[in-house]
């Protein structure tokens, strides 16, 4: 479960928040770029107008948000590009002013393109000027261009692109809607122009041939421009004055023609064959039944060939888009030829017709590209409207039977083997029947998804066939398929199924829904009739909580409001119901799958049943991520908390059978998940038994009593399973990820038994406990963080619940003979620590803890490796954090109070910790480790450290707090803030910076500045001279700002740095850590007169010369020579002297580019 999940769902609401934004934005830039001072831009920056694409691609998850403005946009644009035609159209072809420059055209007509992009084509074209007059410029301008189009001597801004193409051709085909004959609009023609319409008509207009030629140029061509081209064809085609010289009878043959072509060229006949469908189409979908009629048969006929003729190698097979076309063709062409008037024009039977456009439609549902099969699902349900009863029903039902015959039920409690048949009401009793939907076929599943959703939008369904279909829809609201490699496929095919009941929801009539029935068997609705919507409500209401994809949960939720809100009083609370699954509550998965379905099983005993059964199949425990199976197990026990001991004694049994089914090699995910949720059931079973052990009347104690002890006996009989190699824990892997999260849930099963029997909910098994204990042991063995975690609490429990006589065996189990010991080993020693923490007043115990804590300290030495060093650190860390109740004991010699006091020399030594290797600073995990204990040390323990040994400490967090690296100047000003106000120091912190952007800004750096500069002024300096050197360039210009700002503010100027960096600097001589920063650091002081006269500059000389001698450090040395140049222009004649002898001799170094820095400063400063 990805933390972010909310994050990246809101990005509609992201949207709309930042709107208030970036509209303003767009109303200031867009006039601005077209005009300045009332006057167009003839030439315009391209960066200012991809700003500008940029912010419109914004609004594509939201495009309705520019509607208030698109008018003023679109005007803006258009205006500007008129009256550019207009005045200046000529200078297109003129050199380019400067190399980022674009013409005013190219950008306009890339931001409309914007537009049409974000907003849509349709919607875009209205506000686009739709004067007469305007057809003569604009074919004008637009071949004077495509003159210009690849000449070489005209520069590259010369080349027209395909979105002035595609704005003009669409602006044109606009225009064509003019109720004026073309010829009396304009007589401009093409005289030097390949004149593509003497193939099809020689007799037009001039202006006709010139739109016809500009038309057929690109309307064969591979980009976006073809579908301008191709609506501005068929609108000539169809208009009347075109008809009179036959262009549309010339158009529809070259058209056919192009279709039955059977070329070599694939490559370009596939783009030639997406024109002429295209084209063909467009035709048949505006024309009027007398300009079609003549056509019907042939088109019909030619569009039936190329599907016939189809193979793996054609043209119209391999590329999607054409195949997209295809269906769409047919299937207008088929709903016009089911219209009364025009079937008289077939002279094939109607039957065949329908037949062979249905099954071709059907065979494409299963279509390897989505868009093949949206268009497939859309013509079946056009189609399907069109024929009406009884053909629709057959269509229907050869659908649902298609998909029926992939769902295998299976009997989960029995094992009964999977069968085909559909059971009455199977498809809903989880806690009986599981579907296996393994071997269905995804994409087929996605098509007809589709189709019924569709179906259902149009009303097209007769109301005895709603079941069948609610069925499917609830079906493919559950489907989901991994393949062997991890590979998830599913979300397509619910959110289709989402869409289909939302359409239910939306189109039929309460009264419509009630009187269906899921079941054929009466006695299986129990006198209900509204079995059908709450079964519907039911689903939604499991996938908006569950379902892992945040775009399905809120499509639920919106599905749930409208089956709610639209049929009242059907569904059981139905207002708090849609209240609680909000659309936006749903967008964090955590949150919908903890909070809110919890709060859903509150309102209903039939939402808490639905929701206990559903959170046991692939969304919940089982799903594909480990996080989300850990929450799926919390939000498991807490409606286990909901329920009462007959219904927790169900799903314990449920549970405990699904996991004896599972196969004993293999299946780690599902066994972790399964493992997590027998746990989450004991857990629940727990609080309840020690919450309502006083709370609950006699009487319903005794009633419940049977269930209650049987509950107890299984989880007692748990002890003797909890071995490798039995039903429950299966075989132990041997390697990697699936070990780990076996290990991690038998940790939390056993912590989960341990902790009902502290807590006094089932009886102690102690003849029991060995090989459960045994098991335990043998799960510690791991470096996970996850799993470590677990076997904290784990331990805890384990050693809270064993006598004090067998502690001692099960430590020497788990006793550390490696050098390197596994995170898990050490974090079960401090969980036996915390476990037996509030019994720390006996001394056994003591001696015990003390043990326990040598054994730790052990591996916080430098000769253990950095991973060990980090386990050990963090183990002392849990350790430290008991209840104070536990060193009450003060005056014992092996207690905690004497021990904190000890560890400050190697905790000293871990804030001190640089180690470097082939990962770069892996010192800095144990640096963190060691302020983390630094931290944790302070806060529970202020009163028993001693004062002298904590201050040095301080200081290293005071240095760290100013380091290089962001996540340990982070975590070290944290953990400072706390302790600097627990210790109560002086002066108080009352700045608050918490990420680490915040800590890599000036603010920060002159805050540390002024707050320890005095108190810690060495450690403080050590660590910032890594940050102002060492760092990357934005943290180096912060602490830049910072330190000028620091030294600016003080009057008279402070002195105390440039001696400090001195000290540091003769400190470290030999430490490449701190001398080479500490030389830039005296460089910039020396440089930029931030030292005052009283400054010692020969004493600064002798330490920059004994930093570098006998050294051959290239950036030592460069560093001494800058030091040296600011000592040149330093006001100590010495030091200058001394300083220009230094560089000439650095001038004969055998390093050329020293050589090159001395000569550099001799020349700038000598």
């Amino acid at each position: 479960m990805d933390a972010g999940d909310a994050r990246d769902d809101n990005k509609d609401i992201q949207l709309y928040k930042s709107s208030r934004e970036l509209l303003p934005e767009l109303r200031l830039k867009l006039p601005s770029l077209v005009r300045a001072r009332g006057h167009i831009r003839y030439w315009v920056l391209d960066r200012e107008a991809e700003n500008i694409a940029k912010l419109l691609d914004r609004f594509q998850e939201w495009p309705q948000l520019l509607d208030q403005d698109l008018p003023v946009f679109i005007s803006t644009l258009v205006e500007a590009l008129l009256e550019y035609l207009q005045r200046g159209s000529e200078s297109y072809h003129f050199s380019v002013p400067i190399d980022a420059a674009l013409p005013l055209p190219r950008a306009v007509c890339r931001l409309l393109y914007s537009f049409c992009k974000v907003r849509g084509q349709k919607v875009i074209v209205r506000f686009f000027h739709n004067k007469a007059r305007y057809v003569d410029l604009l074919l004008r301008a637009f071949c004077h261009w495509t003159e210009l189009d690849g000449r070489s001597d005209n520069g590259a801004n010369a080349t027209i692109t395909w979105e002035e193409y595609y704005i003009m051709l669409l602006w044109l085909s606009h225009l064509m809607l003019t109720p004026f004959d073309l010829d009396t609009i304009s007589s401009y023609s093409l005289p030097n122009y390949p004149n593509y319409s003497l193939a099809i008509q020689a007799n037009l207009p001039g202006v006709s041939k010139s739109l016809l030629t500009a038309a057929m140029t690109h309307a064969f061509s591979p980009g976006k421009e073809r579908d301008a081209a191709c609506a501005l064809l068929v609108r000539m085609a169809l208009r009347p004055d075109m008809q009179r010289y036959e262009l549309l009878k010339s158009l529809l043959e070259m058209v056919i023609a192009t279709i039955t072509d059977v070329s070599d060229d694939a490559s370009t006949s596939v783009y030639r064959k997406i024109g002429a469908i295209a084209i063909l189409s467009g035709v048949f979908k505006s024309g009027s039944e007398s300009d079609i009629a003549p056509f019907l048969q042939k088109v019909f006929a030619t569009l039936r060939q190329t599907v016939e003729n189809q193979d793996g190698k054609s043209a119209t097979q391999s590329n999607a888009y054409t195949r997209q076309l295809l269906i769409k063709a047919i299937r207008i062409v088929l709903v016009r030829c089911l219209t009364p008037t025009l079937t008289k024009y077939l002279s094939s039977d109607l039957d065949d017709t329908i037949n062979f456009s249905i099954e071709y439609f059907v065979s494409s549902l299963n279509d390897k590209d989505t868009p093949v099969r949206v268009e497939a699902s859309k013509s079946i349900s056009l189609c399907t409207l069109k024929l009406g009863p009884p053909d629709d029903e057959s269509i229907v039902q050869g659908m649902v039977d298609m998909l029926g015959g992939d769902i295998r039920f299976e009997d989960v409690l029995a094992g009964q083997p999977s069968t085909t048949s559909l059971p009455d009401d199977a498809l809903f009793d989880l806690i009986s029947t599981s579907k296996n939907l393994e071997h269905a076929d995804g994409l087929q599943w996605h098509g007809v998804m589709l189709s019924l959703a569709r179906l259902l939008l149009n009303r097209s369904l007769e109301l005895h066939l709603l079941p069948d279909v609610v069925k499917i829809l609830i079906s493919g609201l559950d489907f989901e398929q991994r393949s062997s490699k991890g590979a998830v496929f599913g979300t397509q095919v619910r959110d289709a199924a989402s869409f289909g009941l939302w359409s239910l929801s939306r189109k039929y009539t309460t009264l419509e829904l009630t009187m269906q029935s899921l079941s054929r068997n009466p006695d299986l609705n129990h006198g209900s009739p509204l079995n059908l919507v709450k079964k519907v409500a039911s689903a939604l209401i499991i996938c908006g909580c569950f379902d892992p994809q945040g775009n399905m949960r809120r499509g639920a939720s919106a599905a749930l409001q409208e089956l709610i809100g639209r049929h009242p009083d059907v569904v059981d609370q139905g207002i708090p119901l849609v209240q609680l699954i909000d659309y936006q509550g749903v967008a964090s998965r955590k949150r919908a799958m903890q909070k809110i379905s919890c709060g859903v099983a509150l309102l209903h005993q039939s939402y808490w049943a639905d929701l206990s059964r559903a959170i046991l199949t692939w969304r919940g425990v089982g799903a594909a991520d480990a996080v989300s199976r850990r929450a799926a197990a919390e939000t498991f026990c807490e409606l286990g908390e909901q329920s009462d001991h007959q219904q927790l004694l169900s799903l314990l049994e449920y549970t405990l059978k699904m996991l004896h089914r599972l196969p004993s090699h293999g299946s780690t995910d599902k066994r972790h998940g399964l493992l997590y949720a027998l746990a989450a059931v004991i857990d629940a079973f727990t609080k309840m038994s020690y919450s309502s052990g006083n709370s609950r009347s006699q009487g319903h104690v005794d009633a419940e009593v049977t269930d209650q002890t049987r509950i107890s006996n299984i989880i007692s009989s748990l002890y003797g399973d909890i071995h490798f190699g039995s039903s429950i824990l299966g075989r132990e892997p041997s390697f990697g990820t699936p070990r780990n999260l076996l290990y991690e849930s038998i940790s939390k099963l056993v912590g989960s038994l341990f902790s009902s029997v502290n807590k006094g909910a089932v009886p102690s098994p102690v003849l029991s406990q060995t090989p459960v204990i045994d098991t335990f042991v043998k799960c510690i063995k791991t470096n996970d963080e996850e799993t470590a975690n677990v076997i904290l609490s784990t331990s805890q429990q384990v050693f809270g619940a064993l006598p004090e006589n067998d502690r001692a065996v099960v430590v020497s189990n788990i006793a550390i003979t490696s050098t390197s010991p596994r995170l898990g080993s050490l974090m079960a020693l401090a969980g036996a620590y915390k476990g037996t923490r509030l019994e720390a007043k006996n001394e056994r115990i003591v001696s015990f803890h003390y043990q326990i804590y040598l054994d730790l300290r052990r591996y916080i030495g430098r000769d253990s490796p950095v991973e060990t060093r980090c386990s050990a650190w963090r183990s002392l860390r849990e350790i430290v954090v008991v209840n104070r109740k536990a060193l009450q004991n003060e005056n014992h010699p092996k207690s905690a109070t004497a021990w904190i006091n000890e560890i400050d020399v190697p905790l000293s030594d871990a804030l001190d910790d640089y180690t470097t290797d082939h990962r770069g600073d892996v010192g800095s995990w144990v640096r963190l480790e060691g302020i983390k204990f630094l931290e944790a040390l302070i806060t529970n323990h202020a009163s028993e450290l001693v004062l002298e040994n904590i201050s040095p400490l301080i200081g290293s967090l005071v240095r760290m707090a100013a380091e290089r690296l962001d996540k340990v100047r982070l975590q070290s000003w944290k953990s400072l803030s706390l302790s600097w106000t627990t210790l109560q120091l002086r002066p108080a912190i009352s700045a608050l910076f918490t990420d680490e952007r915040a800590v890599s800004h000036p603010q920060y750096f002159t805050h540390l500045l002024s707050q320890f500069h005095a108190s810690h002024p060495l450690p403080l300096l050590k660590g910032y001279v890594t940050s102002f050197s060492g760092g990357a360039e934005s943290l180096a210009i912060a602490t830049c700002t910072a330190l000028v700002s620091f030294l600016s503010s003080s009057t008279p100027p402070d002195t105390d740095i440039f001696s400090h960096a001195i000290t540091i600097l003769s400190e470290a001589t030999r430490d490449d850590r701190y001398a080479v920063p500490c030389l830039h650091l005296i460089a910039f002081l020396l440089d930029q007169g931030l030292v005052p006269r009283s400054a010692n500059y020969v004493r600064c000389f002798a330490k920059v010369e004994l930093a570098h001698y006998r050294s051959a450090n290239s950036a030592r040395l460069q560093a001494a020579l800058l030091c040296y140049a600011g000592l040149m222009i330093g006001d100590s004649p010495a030091a200058r002297e001394k300083a220009c002898r230094k560089v000439r001799v650095l001038v004969r170094h055998p390093q050329t580019k020293i050589r090159g820095v001395a000569e550099e400063v001799l020349l700038l400063y000598g």
